[in-house]
């Protein structure tokens, strides 16, 4: 499972001033935002670097077409919103596969892949990271936090 989080002081700030108030973060509406974010990252194929091109292995299976990570979507569709607690949002990719795909493999033996690399039938799965926020994400967080907070709720 991997999970997405924004650890950044403003944010954290934010939201600790909501807390304080008495007031309920929006949460759902953070999430919302979070999950664009990935589902962007899939749609250009990584951000804010281009992820590794498929192997030519697989492009051969796939077709000439064919685009990492976009076989047949279960890894973008599977992105859940989480609300943990009163001020707590999280983005979970709950697939198995998911961690292998994000952070690559390094032929360990730990994974269906890394026992074939260790039995010296591929090279591995190249590290594509997708449960990643940019920066224009984050300050669209703080921006709704901060209209929140104006708006007294």
């Amino acid at each position: 499972m991997i999970r997405a989080s924004v650890d950044d002081g403003g944010v954290n700030r934010l939201l600790t001033k909501i807390a304080s108030s008495g007031g309920k973060p929006p949460l759902r509406r953070i999430g919302t935002i979070m999950v664009r974010s990935v589902l962007r990252n899939f749609a250009e194929g990584g951000r804010p670097e281009k992820w590794a091109p498929l192997a030519e292995s697989t492009r051969k299976k796939r077709g000439e077409s064919a685009r990492p990570l976009m076989d047949q979507g279960h890894l973008r569709n599977a992105n859940v919103v989480e609300i943990v607690g009163s001020d707590n949002v999280r983005v979970v990719n709950k697939l198995d596969y998911a961690p292998y795909q994000h952070f690559g493999t390094k032929g360990d033996g730990g994974s269906s892949a890394g026992l074939a690399l260790a039995q010296g039938r591929g090279k591995g799965i190249p590290a594509r990271p997708f449960m990643v926020l940019q920066d224009d994400d984050v300050r669209e967080i703080r921006g709704e936090l901060a209209k929140h907070l104006e708006r007294g709720r």
